[in-house]
């Protein structure tokens, strides 16, 4: 399979064939959610800081997450909207979450369709996984006990309970 995904120049059947052995994918996707552009300090001294942004992207097979860095994560904060969808080639690579796709190109396709459903809000039984960025409200039915947790400097420290 990841022969055939070479000689298709990286062209991908949907997001659940991304890999993260592969060198470069290309697929069709919906904007699912769009984070904030984040600004963090480089390593060297005379770098500027950079900046990125995060937005999860879906087609009919699976879901991912993609990542804009730096001046592409500004351009996209400013044009992209949730429900376009995008022709994205990327690098994929293992994430915290999973596999995740850092942006080398990313261009909406207004012509394409993507089949998946964009819900601005979620109630409890439509959360599954591979959903992300949801705010939800609720009532805090319960609480536990107050637990506690060793640091990495060997400090102990509690989680305190919220007054009521």
């Amino acid at each position: 399979m990841l022969i055939a995904h070479e000689l298709d120049d990286g062209e991908v059947g949907g997001i659940a064939d991304v890999e993260p052995e592969m060198d470069e994918a290309k697929f069709v996707a919906k904007v699912t959610s769009l984070g904030d552009v984040r600004t963090f300090e480089r390593d060297g001294e005379d770098e500027e800081d950079g900046r990125v942004l995060n937005a999860d992207v879906a087609d009919e097979t699976g879901s991912i997450r993609i990542t804009f860095w730096d001046q592409q994560a500004v351009n996209a904060a400013e044009e992209l909207d949730v429900g376009q969808v995008l022709r994205i080639k990327g690098r994929p690579q293992e994430g915290y979450d999973g596999v995740e796709v850092s942006v080398d190109k990313a261009e909406v396709d207004e012509d394409e369709e993507v089949d998946v459903q964009v819900q601005d809000t979620y109630r409890v039984e439509d959360l599954s996984m591979g959903v992300s960025d949801v705010s939800l409200v609720g009532t805090v039915l319960g609480t536990d006990e107050i637990r506690t947790f060793d640091r990495d400097d060997g400090s102990e420290e509690g989680l305190e309970r919220p007054p009521r």
